[in-house]
């Protein structure tokens, strides 16, 4: 017939405490092996990138991108726009490229997040439409998504001649020919003063990602949203991240294991 075998009280806690034990080690032994990369924020940005700033990509909750291009040089957006098929250079140089459908302003799909500090100052309406904060959190996400695994052009600039009233932009994009826009229309800092860049205007530049009017509550497929919200984003480590995952497992097999013994 059917047997079933017991465990005494001690005998569980004992290997409890010889697992934790186990956890424990691997902790240790995957957090000394992943620290001694260098920090995932800087494997991808480029050798040509000129002095990248401290606040990051994962400030805007961007990641996971396939490199980073922080304020390329003229001639370098040239041979990235050049290389990448964004345009093609005509008689006496100049750089050319086609904006699709869009040639202006897109007024009527113009977006802005309704939240206390700045509705009483926004004259609402048709070209002045309102957002739900959590319609642009989704979309700000759904935006972050799409960046993943693309090659992105980051550009700090100021906006404003007066510096008593100058204000630092960023510019993420996915186009180098944008990138090379953003930098012959706006002010750029001193090499040395970009390494601190800290922007109080970002713009994420996704023009090849499109919005679902039905889930994302625009009215077409093209959005432009303008808010004063903090997005948050979490961020967790990966060594923590694969504890959790090793717990998660372990406590399976340890389950499994006292199932068949009980049974059998």
């Amino acid at each position: 017939g059917a047997t079933s075998c017991s465990f005494s009280p001690p005998f569980i806690v004992c290997c409890c405490v010889y697992f934790l034990k186990l956890q424990v080690t691997f902790f240790v032994i995957v957090n000394q092996f992943i620290s001694s990369f260098p920090p995932l924020t800087h494997i991808y940005i480029l050798d040509c990138s000129v002095n990248p700033s401290d606040f990051g990509l994962v400030n805007h909750g961007i990641g996971n991108v396939f490199e980073e291009n922080w304020n390329l040089p003229t001639s370098a957006l040239y041979e990235h726009a050049i290389k990448r098929k964004e345009g093609n250079i005509v008689h006496l140089g100049p750089l050319t490229v086609r904006t699709g459908k869009h040639t202006g302003r897109a007024a009527g799909d113009k977006y802005f997040v309704r939240e206390p500090s700045s509705e009483k100052n926004i004259a609402w309406g048709p070209s002045n439409q309102e957002m739900d904060p959590e319609h642009f959190k989704a979309l700000h996400v759904k935006c972050a998504a799409y960046l993943q695994n693309r090659s992105v052009y980051v550009m700090d600039v100021l906006a404003g001649h007066d510096e008593r009233y100058q204000m630092p932009v960023r510019v993420i994009t996915e186009n180098a020919w944008h990138a090379l826009f953003i930098r012959t229309m706006f002010i750029r800092p001193k090499d040395e003063d970009l390494k601190g860049h800290v922007p109080k205007f970002t713009i994420i530049h996704t023009p090849g990602m499109l919005a679902d009017p039905k889930h994302d509550k625009t009215r077409s497929s093209t959005f432009i949203v303008s808010a004063s919200l903090c997005v948050c984003v979490c961020v967790f480590p990966l060594t923590t991240v694969v504890f959790v995952v090793f717990c998660v497992l372990l406590s399976t097999l340890l389950c499994m294991y006292f199932h068949l013994c009980y049974y059998y």
